[in-house]
């Protein structure tokens, strides 16, 4: 959980970080913030745990995602 210590460190309370993932290797990460994005192509455990379930890999999700987050 390298993520959580990085947002200690920072002083970065947990429902401001944002995660995506599509592997069963994103499982604690998306335990651990409520606020987490799963690609469409992803593995269905992840995509059960994800808050929003958004464009694949392939269709640039986590860009789009990013750019509606932050623009």
């Amino acid at each position: 959980t390298m993520l959580e210590k990085a947002a200690e460190f920072y002083h970065v309370d947990k429902d401001e970080v944002m995660v995506f993932g599509d592997g069963e290797n994103d499982e604690t990460m998306f335990r651990e913030f409520c606020h987490s994005c799963a690609v469409n192509n992803a593995v269905p455990l992840i995509r059960e745990l994800a808050e929003r379930v958004i464009d694949s890999n392939q269709e640039n999700g986590v860009a789009k995602e990013m750019n509606q987050v932050l623009g």
